[in-house]
């Protein structure tokens, strides 16, 4: 039967050699080996101990175990599992109990590639400290990543195939901290094989995944270390030759600070929890760095939702006892394709051959790869890969400005009137290679037809006619239409505005608006025209604008920026 390993919070002493703040994958870790150095080990949790089985498993007992914290707004309590951060610029989610982020994560397993190291953000001390290796095997033989053998069997696997056909590179299972047999784990913890059931991210009632509460944490306390959860450091300050850590139950309004000292205090409360800490300390006397705060980065990491597929895909976790029997569902992670298209130094690239058909960045993950392969400013890019991305880049422009000269902007499309078939043209991102040769390579007639076809698309073509349809609710960040017939009247997101509008007069407003600079108001408009509204990261993703189809407000996104001789820089 497991055992808790936190104590009770009365039973915190005074004093301890190393006070850890934190117990996820930092906290842990140092818990772990400290403890082994023979030191006195205190670990400071503020969220709850969950024994295997005690995490939820249906809705409603998620629901409860929900934080949310945004400004002055917060909801939940604050030993919930699942602790939301929401900011202007990113919203994180944070695992709060004991363990971190481990509870809650989908437990992947791989290792930095060996060329992450090499970019400059990395301080000296990390890239010069020659035990990284060391560390990795140390990681390793305690969480144990392995591969699901019969990963390929499983439905979601082949749906993930399906859809890499368009890599040319089939998908491999992927390496993730679970136990797949029934083992006794190297901190002396009994596992039972898992189960499949894909519950991984809202924290596994099988025992399976090699979580820090399972392997680290049961190690530090088996030597010595002593665990308390529900409490909440605020700050630490500096005494003599001591440091000084206060804190209070998580859970209690009114519950009287305390405090304990320590020779050493280990900050491991996560990215968000650390920051908080040494911020409120600074306000207190402690010297930081001026940096403290900033900089925050998802480094690279991206989730991605996609609706109106047709495969089935089961990915849906079925819980413990399962709710479901049949087609087994997996790790929550099972397999992944590893589309090293471009990378610094790499000679085997998709590019080491020669120029590629971008198809005017329709491809989206290799001109992507591509782009930012191009602006690359490293002494270790490879010249002839380099050289052929740009050439990829010119070759498919070319081609794309005769075929804007000879088809009227169809493009190769059915009608050579109708530059857009809603739903189905591809000149969105035809326009995205157009303006990111031009960019590369300054040659004008890149941009030149990218401010033609932009125009050309809303509203400058033999039909002379635009459908506005109003279907957002954040006009903060969306263009105004203007109706030229009617005055110059703005159409803003959610105006329910249905049908064709005429625009009239020779130089049709699209090309008078996106020419005008910024800060100027444009007739009939009652606000100033702000470059933001077009910044290159949100044009090609307006969801709450329409215009007919989200096409044609990416294109004019690309044709003011090329209006106003700006480079795009995403």
């Amino acid at each position: 039967m497991q055992q808790r390993l936190s104590l009770p919070s009365g039973a915190i002493k005074p004093a301890y050699d190393v006070v850890v703040v934190g117990s996820g994958y930092g906290g842990g870790v140092a818990a772990s080996r400290l403890a082994r150095a023979g030191l006195s080990v205190c670990v400071i949790e503020r969220g709850r101990e969950f024994l295997t089985g005690e995490f939820p498993s249906r809705l409603p007992e998620l629901r409860r175990e929900l934080q949310i914290n945004g400004g002055k707004m917060r909801s939940g309590r604050r030993t919930g599992l699942f602790d939301f951060h929401l900011g202007s610029d990113i919203h994180v989610l944070v695992g709060c109990g004991l363990g971190g982020g481990s509870l809650i994560n989908a437990a992947v397993g791989l290792r930095p590639d060996p060329r992450v190291f090499t970019d400059a953000a990395w301080p000296e001390e990390v890239k010069g400290d020659g035990l990284l290796e060391q560390g990795f095997g140390r990681a390793s033989a305690m969480l144990r990543p392995n591969r699901y053998p019969r990963a390929s069997e499983l439905t979601k696997y082949r749906a993930l195939e399906a859809a890499s056909v368009c890599f040319g590179q089939p998908p491999v299972a992927a390496p993730v901290v679970v136990s797949f047999e029934a083992n006794l784990n190297p901190a002396g913890v009994e596992q039972p094989a898992c189960t499949l059931c894909g519950d991984c991210c809202s924290g596994c009632n099988v025992g399976a995944k090699n979580t820090i509460a399972l392997t680290y944490l049961p190690d530090a306390k088996a030597h010595g270390a002593e665990i308390f959860t529900e409490l909440t450091v605020s700050s630490i300050a500096k005494e003599g030759g001591h440091w000084r850590v206060h804190f209070a139950s998580t859970e209690e309004k009114d519950a009287s600070p305390r405090f304990v000292t320590a020779k050493t205090v280990v900050l491991a409360a996560g990215t968000l929890g650390s920051t908080e800490i040494l911020l409120r300390s600074r306000e207190h006397g402690l010297a930081v760095s001026d940096c403290l705060g900033e900089r925050f980065s998802a480094n690279g990491d991206i989730i991605a939702f996609a609706l109106g597929g047709k495969g089935r895909v089961n990915a849906i976790g079925v819980g413990h006892p399962p709710k479901f029997v049949g087609d087994a569902i997996g790790a929550c992670v099972t397999a992944a394709v590893a589309a090293d298209v471009l990378q610094p130094g790499d000679h085997g690239s998709t590019f080491a051959g020669g120029p590629v058909e971008l198809l005017g960045c329709i491809d989206g993950s290799v001109c992507d790869a591509a782009w930012i392969y191009a602006r690359t400013d490293r002494p270790d890019l490879n010249a002839d890969v380099h050289r052929n991305v740009l050439d990829s880049f010119r070759k498919n422009a070319d081609a794309l400005v005769t075929l804007a000269d000879t088809t009227a902007y169809g493009w190769g499309l059915e009608h050579p009137y109708v530059p857009l078939v809603w739903g189905l043209g591809p000149a969105t991102p035809k326009i995205v290679g157009l303006m990111r040769a031009w960019a590369l390579l300054h040659d004008e007639r890149y941009r030149a037809t990218a401010i033609r076809a932009a125009a050309f698309s809303l509203g400058g073509n033999p039909l002379d006619t635009v459908m506005v349809t109003g279907l957002g609710t954040n006009p903060v960040r969306n263009p105004l239409i203007v109706d030229v017939t009617n005055g110059g009247i703005p159409v803003w997101p959610g105006t329910p505005l249905y049908g064709m509008h005429q625009l009239s007069g020779g130089d049709y407003w699209v090309t008078q608006y996106f020419l005008q600079p910024a800060g100027t108001t444009p007739p009939g408009v009652g606000v100033p025209y702000l470059w933001e509204w077009f910044d290159l990261p949100n044009a090609a993703m307006f969801t709450e604008f329409t215009v007919h189809q989200s096409h044609a407000v990416a294109l004019f996104g690309f044709g003011s920026l090329a209006a106003a001789g700006e480079q795009p820089q995403g």
